[in-house]
């Protein structure tokens, strides 16, 4: 039997196949603790038979909560795992029936402040590595719950992501057997937070300094050397919100990859503008491993661009991409684009698609997604957009 259980899944899209990291996160700094803690992954596909096996086997009289990591559940705001609201009912009904109380906690990406669903007894906000242990103290200690407020539907949001007890830059990252099972990739941090303000992020820790909040590089050798020691691993997407932010950086976790017994395989975020104003940074990144990555140029209309936070006319980001093409042919190369962006006309979008399908913007891969403001307190921050919308068209 467990003292805590995460539910997560994994995104099916081609560029991100991978568990998502945050539920292992949280499991790794209690089990520090001392606590025994289960990370199940691919909930999506289980029935209620499997529910049924999985609750049997993991919750007990010690289980204080289940955790459900929200950020690749497609969830509504009363729905906590993947189908109708009659599969959540039964699921909880599971849980409760083994251990009556056992808390329900929910965190992820789409945990936030007005997180309404009568079955939520927690929602964790941002990075839970801190909370989650300000949680398990309450429940299991009975400490005074700090950081939290009960909001309006009767949710308690904790939010401690701000609070310097989680020490992310020497923080190695241990794997269990179990979490690793059947997987030959695993989801790595090297830094956290982006130099960039974009007015449409909803991320917390942008704005950043350059070399703020990356990991040590001792902490990054032992981590990597650890996992292929123990699984043979050498394939990772790093999940840092823009690995190629600063050129020294790059250097020093080269110098960390030099150290590895195997060439890694890497897939990261990066900003397109960047590869082009320092295209020294490009071999450093082949020989890191960066094989594939995302970009997220957004849109193609200057415009559009400016008001965003991001520079760069048509002409601009078509010839460097071509030069990443030319000069890193390894490369796998996707980006997102969004539809919908103050002034750009349709005749843009349409424009950008046709080159996109002609090749002349020489993307691997790319996807859309629709321009949309939410009110605010809908997200775990709030972007400018949300809050000036009028202002910026």
């Amino acid at each position: 039997m467990y003292d805590a259980v995460f539910i997560t899944d994994h995104d099916d899209v081609i560029s991100t196949s991978i568990m998502t990291l945050g539920p292992y996160k949280c499991a790794h700094v209690l089990r520090k603790l001392g606590y025994k803690c289960l990370v199940v992954t691919n909930t999506a596909n289980f029935t209620k038979e499997d529910f049924k096996q999985l609750f049997f086997y993991a919750i007990g009289p010690n289980t204080k909560f289940v955790g459900f990591s929200t950020t690749f559940i497609w969830i509504s705001q009363d729905g906590l795992v993947s189908g109708e609201k009659s599969r959540e009912e039964q699921v909880l009904s599971e849980i409760k029936k083994y251990n009556k109380d056992t808390k329900i906690l929910i965190g992820g990406a789409k945990a936030h402040r007005q997180f309404a669903n009568k079955n939520v007894d927690f929602a964790v906000v941002g990075y839970g590595e801190t909370s989650i242990v300000n949680i398990m103290n309450h429940l299991d200690h009975g400490k005074s719950l700090k950081d939290s407020f009960v909001n309006i539907h009767g949710v308690t949001i904790v939010d401690s992501q701000n609070k310097e007890t989680y020490d992310f830059i020497s923080d190695v990252m241990h794997w269990l057997p179990e979490d690793v099972v059947n997987y030959r990739t695993l989801p790595i941090e090297m830094s956290r937070g982006c130099i960039f303000k974009c007015k449409f992020c909803s991320h917390r820790n942008t704005g950043k300094k350059k070399l703020e909040f990356v990991k040590k590089n001792h902490t990054l050798e032992q981590e990597l050397h650890q996992v292929y020691r123990d699984f043979g691993i050498t394939h990772y997407q790093i999940v840092d919100d823009t690995f190629n932010d600063d050129v020294t950086k790059l250097e020093q976790i080269r110098a960390v990859t030099d150290t590895l017994p195997e060439q890694l395989n890497l897939w990261c975020y990066m900003r397109l503008d960047l590869l082009g104003r320092y295209p020294q940074s490009l071999p450093i990144l082949r020989d890191i491993g960066i094989r594939a990555t995302v970009f997220g140029i957004e849109t193609m209309h200057p415009k559009a661009a400016s008001v965003v936070g991001k520079g760069g006319s048509r002409q601009r980001i078509i010839d460097a991409i071509h030069m990443v093409r030319k000069d890193f042919p390894e490369l796998s190369m996707h980006s997102g684009f969004i539809v919908g962006l103050p002034h750009e006309p349709m005749s843009s979008i349409e424009r950008t698609l046709e080159e996109l399908n002609s090749g002349k913007i020489a993307l691997h891969s790319w996807s859309w997604t629709a321009f949309q403001i939410q009110k605010a307190g809908m997200y775990q921050a709030d972007s400018l957009f949300n809050l000036e919308f009028e202002k910026y068209g």
